[in-house]
Parts: structure tokens; C-alpha cells; sequence
């Protein structure tokens, strides 16, 4: 993802974030063309390559963001976090206590008559479906906008996501999301801007290990002082699939396409996003990995087309279970139609999540 603007969305979604999203991310790239555009602040064309790169990012279902122990869009079952029919045990408890005081239980006349007494069993605590999940990220990279002339800046990033997932049948639910995020860079303050997004999904459980979702999300980008700058549309479509190769072992895959219909149109494009994590727990709170991530960024309305590579290390650490920690560090090359791109960068990034549980 990008050192820059995309970094924000490492752990948050898709959310969603990941999620998703969310994660996605999660949930979760320079991909602006290089003509000039009358509706931007001088200079302001050089941001976009981070701005836009992010695209892919918030399409990851919330990679790292756990909501009440779930990994969001990285194809858990998502029955743990969905209500489940219980029935009257109080009464049905109640029931049997009674019988069984009508009944005459033969014992050895030295101990007596034995009554069994049974302990009542508490119903199944329903589980939410509604939450909230507030981030702080902070990144850094020696190529802040993957321009030809590179720029090292680091960058800090509070969000609020607020997540849902109404079940609406045996292995299907509803993706609902909104989040935003406040982007703020440590030298080039004049690139500062604040992120709007919804999204709207429905998530299908394929089988034990693979999850799917198709849904269309609206992302807005503003200035600080409230002027929109870019607004987008994406219609996406993403696969995952987690298998454990052992015990500790994780070994988790997903892909993702989409139709992105941007204001500017000149923006507009096809992407596509693929990543590979293999991760190992050294305890269940604590896990170490490596990530593999590919994006590719197909223009429609301009002659341009852009790719790149990331390779990354992870460790994620679960304080408890609703506050996580993760840091990534790694780097990407890559290549674009456009000459005065420079995908090549070191970066990293540092990510604190809260889940609170709604409803």
C-alpha cells in the first residue's frame, strides 16, 4: 500500500476494513495521469499518485483489524460474531427440576434418597453486530508520492470506522461501513486532506476456508478548508481465502477487482489488487509475517497503466481483546506509462486499533 495516503487504511479497512475490511483495510497507488487539472491547488497534482494509490487499499476488507476476535474480510466464519438462536433453557431447566422431584429415585437405604439437583445454564449471550473502531496510524516513507524527484515525509492518521454485519442468511451477510479518516503529513502540510467513505456489500460465506463480497463504496477526499478534490465510485468484487498449514501456521490469499468511476473522469479505471500473507503465532496474541501485494491500475478514459510490487513484514499484537497493535516494514517497485512516476520506496507503518462492541 502507500507509503502516503494508502498507509492510513493498513489496518482499518475496509474495512473495511478492513474489512474490509474490513477490512477489508485493511481494510485497504499512483495512479493519477500527469495532465494538468484547472481544479487543483498548484502543486497539488503530486499528491495524487499517494492519494489515489489508496484506492486499492480501502478496497482490502480491514487486513489487521479485528472486531471482537474476528479478522474482517480475511475469510473467518463469521458465525462468531452473529446472534444465534437460543432456546428457553430457564424454563426447560425448570422442567426437568420438577419431574424429578415427582419422581422416586431408589438408592441404598444406608445413604437415603438422593434428589439430583441440576444447575441452570445461562442462554448463549447474543452477539453483536454493530461496532466501533477507532485507529491511529503512523507511516514514513523515502518516497512519500512515488514521484521521480522522491519526497521523505512521514505522515499520522486518526479514523473512525463504524462496521456492521446483519446476517440475512445461513452463510450470508450484509457489508455496511462508513468511516473517514484525517490525513496529516509532517513537512508538506499543504497536501493535507480528510477522507469520506461508505460502503455497501453483501458477504458470502463459500465454504470453511474461502469468503466472497460484491458491492459498490463512495470515497470523497477534501481539502482542509472543505473543498472536494476527488470523489470516486468503485463497484468491486473480492475473493479470500485462509488456510492453516499448521497449528500456528497461516497461510491467507485474497484478490480483488474493481470499477472505479472517479470525478475527475479522467481518473477512472479498472484495478486489480492481489496479496499473499503467510503469518506464524508465536502465541495467540502475538503473530509474525511476511506479505507479498501486486496492484494493478488500468485507466479507461487516458492512455495509462500503471503496476506495482510491495514485499512487507508484519508483527501484530493483540494487547487484549479489543486493543491491537501492528507493524509493518517493507518496500514496493514498480512501473507506469507515465515518466514521471517512481514507484520505488522503503517504508513502514504503525497501527493502533480499538474494537468497541455497539449492539
Amino acid at each position: 500500500m502507500s507509503s502516503g495516503v494508502a498507509c492510513l487504511t493498513w489496518e482499518l479497512n475496509a474495512a473495511v476494513a478492513s474489512p474490509g475490511t474490513a477490512l477489508e483495510k485493511e481494510h485497504l497507488m499512483a495512479d493519477f495521469s500527469g495532465q494538468s487539472l484547472s481544479h487543483l491547488a498548484p502543486g497539488e497534482e503530486a499528491v495524487f499518485s499517494s492519494v489515489s494509490k489508496s484506492a486499492a487499499d480501502l478496497q482490502t476488507p480491514g487486513l489487521g483489524v479485528k472486531l471482537d476476535g474476528v479478522i474482517i474480510g480475511e475469510g473467518l466464519t463469521l458465525d462468531d460474531v452473529q446472534p444465534k438462536d437460543v432456546s428457553d433453557s430457564s424454563s426447560s431447566v425448570a422442567q426437568t427440576e420438577t419431574e424429578l422431584e415427582q419422581e422416586d429415585v431408589e438408592v441404598d437405604p444406608d445413604l437415603g434418597r438422593l434428589r439430583l439437583r441440576l444447575r441452570k445454564v445461562p442462554p448463549t449471550e447474543r452477539q453483536p453486530v454493530l461496532y466501533f473502531v477507532p485507529t491511529l496510524n503512523f507511516s514514513r516513507s523515502n518516497n512519500l508520492f512515488y514521484n521521480i524527484d522522491p519526497v521523505t515525509d512521514s505522515m499520522f492518521s486518526p479514523g473512525l470506522l463504524f462496521w456492521s454485519t446483519p446476517k440475512i442468511g445461513a452463510r450470508t451477510w450484509l457489508s455496511l461501513s462508513l468511516d473517514g479518516n484525517l490525513t496529516r503529513y509532517f513537512k508538506e502540510s499543504q497536501y493535507d486532506y480528510n477522507l469520506v467513505r461508505f460502503k455497501a456489500g453483501v458477504r458470502q460465506q463459500l465454504n470453511s476456508r474461502m469468503t466472497g463480497e460484491v458491492g459498490w463504496y463512495n470515497q470523497q477526499l477534501f481539502r482542509t478548508n472543505g473543498d472536494r478534490f476527488l470523489k470516486e465510485d468503485f463497484f468491486y468484487l473480492w475473493l479470500s481465502r485462509r488456510d492453516f498449514l499448521n497449528p500456528k501456521l497461516e497461510l491467507y490469499s485474497y484478490y480483488n477487482v474493481a470499477l472505479d468511476l472517479a470525478d475527475p473522469d479522467n481518473l477512472s479505471r479498472f484495478t486489480h489488487f492481489l496479496t499473499v500473507s503467510l503469518g506464524y503465532y508465536i502465541r495467540p496474541s502475538f503473530q509474525v509475517g511476511v506479505e507479498y501485494q501486486f496492484f494493478l491500475s488500468d485507466y479507461t478514459k487516458v492512455k495509462r497503466l500503471d503496476y506495482f510490487n510491495r514485499f512487507l513484514g508484519r508483527i501484530t499484537y493483540s494487547l487484549n481483546r479489543q486493543n491491537q497493535l501492528v507493524f509493518r516494514f517493507g518496500f514496493s517497485t514498480g512501473n507506469s506509462s507515465e515518466s514521471y512516476l517512481n514507484y520505488n520506496d522503503f517504508l513502514f507503518s504503525l497501527t493502533y486499533s480499538i474494537n468497541f462492541p455497539i449492539y
